[in-house]
């Protein structure tokens, strides 16, 4: 029984330098393949952000708006926060426009907007009242 003790032990120590020098070996043959491989964090992309607001100024909560490239119609929408703020990430290049919609408002779209990756723009919508003016006469029954 010790003999065979002796000689698990044997083979044991006889394997440890295959593993000290086998394993730093593919490691050290990997890391290039993963040192070159661009993160999603480091991705370049394109931020359009803006706040959506009405015709006197103030921010528009919970209006919905929708970020659209020209191309292929893909679209992503949102909705805009307590300050009327929205912001949509896009990965890749293209001309997209905005636009917001909110009940009891017109909606507004903005222009074109010609983007490029790495670039932050800034696309703020106002929204006008729906309502009839009070110079506009009512129908008569």
């Amino acid at each position: 029984m010790r003999k065979i003790f002796e000689m698990t032990n044997s083979m044991t120590i006889m394997r440890l330098p295959f593993v000290f020098v086998a394993v730093p070996a593919v490691l050290s043959l990997m890391s290039p393949v993963f040192a070159q491989t661009p993160s999603p964090q480091a991705r370049p992309t394109i931020i359009v952000s803006g706040t959506v607001r009405d015709s006197a100024g103030m921010p528009i909560a919970d209006a919905s708006v929708l970020f659209e490239e020209k191309a292929t119609a893909a679209s992503s929408d949102a909705k805009t926060g307590p300050d009327g703020t929205y912001s949509f990430l896009a990965l890749r290049a293209g001309t997209y426009v905005v636009r917001a919609r909110k009940e009891k408002f017109r909606d507004a779209t903005s222009g074109p907007l010609e983007l490029s990756l790495g670039q932050r723009k800034q696309a703020d919508l106002v929204l006008t009242s729906a309502k009839p003016s009070a110079n506009m006469k009512k129908p008569s029954n």
